[in-house]
């Protein structure tokens, strides 16, 4: 893969862990790999890696709603 900018060869490097936080409760941690170009060292998919961790925030709120709904709805059902 080459860099968009100077051409030259991109690599992978670890930059460090993705937290996504709520409410002030981590829900999840990840190592995120960006690319970035060996020689002038410009980050080339960090839009789409903060992107991928919105949509995970979101799903898992997602799913905590629908868990809470659905307690809801079976403490409904025994009274």
């Amino acid at each position: 893969m080459k860099c968009p900018d100077c051409g030259c060869e991109v690599y992978i490097k670890k930059h460090g862990r993705g937290i996504v936080k709520r409410k002030g409760k981590v829900i999840d941690v990840k190592d995120i790999e960006f690319i970035q170009c060996k020689k002038c060292g410009k980050y080339l998919n960090t839009e789409k890696i903060v992107d991928n961790l919105r949509i995970l925030a979101e799903y898992m709120l997602q799913m905590e709603i629908n868990e809470r709904l659905e307690e809801r709805k079976e403490l409904t059902k025994c009274k």
